[in-house]
């Protein structure tokens, strides 16, 4: 296999419209296997727990979850970028309940512990298009042990469109996956497409992800090269339709500290 490569991209910005703390909604829409199910191993994306860390757990439709999308110059109007000190251990968290986030790492800031140390200043919410997530899980076997999961976006693209329903934001991002006790290297690519839900977003926003696994072996030249991916050696295709919409005054953020910030 290849390492991880550094990141190369810049993270996605998305539209003004999404800025703002949403309580999020995915619901799983099908799993399809291009290739047949013979094709499948435990190295595929998604084919193990927290593999595949945009769907940790395929074909769960968890209970709604915070996540946060901050504005680029903390100022409205401007693009936004996802939060990810925030978003990635409710993500987990929410698709996985046996799981316990220790630490998430985020680019080069340091180390934001579950107890709140560390997750205090302006680098700690820098968009990245890379972190690494410290957690302890079940196994197989039984024992709860401690894991990490390193996540590089090496590739990504937007485009913004109008169309006869109102603006729609396409993202897609290429993904390489370590998970380093396991040995394992996952790498898939989502496509999302995101339209915003009232007048300017107000109301929130939906979107259609399909996240596309594939077997490092066939990928991992495309992953040297920094091209995409190519979807028509995808393995398995998961969709989600995700809602965001505004959390009311009766909504609880379950991660709340002291575990989180």
């Amino acid at each position: 296999r290849a390492d991880a490569p550094e990141p190369r991209c810049a993270p996605l910005a998305y539209p003004p419209w999404m800025a703002g703390e949403w309580n999020a909604r995915y619901t799983f829409g099908n799993a399809k296997f291009p290739r047949g199910r013979g094709a499948l191993n435990l190295s595929v994306p998604g084919a193990g727990l927290a593999t595949c860390l945009a769907v940790p757990n395929v074909g769960k439709s968890p209970f709604p979850f915070r996540q946060r999308y901050l504005p680029e110059s903390g100022e409205a109007g401007g693009a936004c970028f996802p939060d990810v000190t925030f978003n990635v251990p409710r993500l987990l968290e929410a698709f996985w309940n046996e799981a316990h986030t220790s630490y998430i790492q985020v680019g080069a800031a340091p180390r934001c512990y579950d107890t709140g140390n560390g997750c205090t200043g302006s680098d700690r919410r820098a968009p990245a298009s890379n972190f690494t997530l410290c957690f302890s899980a079940p196994t197989r076997r039984g024992p709860r042990v401690e894991q990490r999961a390193r996540s590089v976006t090496y590739r990504s693209e937007s485009a913004r469109r109008q169309r006869d329903a109102g603006e729609v934001f396409l993202a897609a991002e290429d993904v390489v996956q370590l998970n380093v006790e396991q040995e394992l290297q996952c790498l898939y690519r989502t496509v999302t497409e995101w339209r915003p839900a009232g007048t300017g977003g107000a109301a929130g926003a939906t979107g259609k992800m399909r996240v596309a696994a594939f077997l490092p072996a066939e990928a991992v030249a495309d992953v040297q090269r920094s091209e995409e991916l190519d979807t028509l050696r995808a393995v398995a295709l998961y969709d989600y339709s995700i809602v965001l919409t505004p959390p009311s005054v009766d909504d609880e953020d379950w991660l709340q500290l002291p575990r989180r910030v």
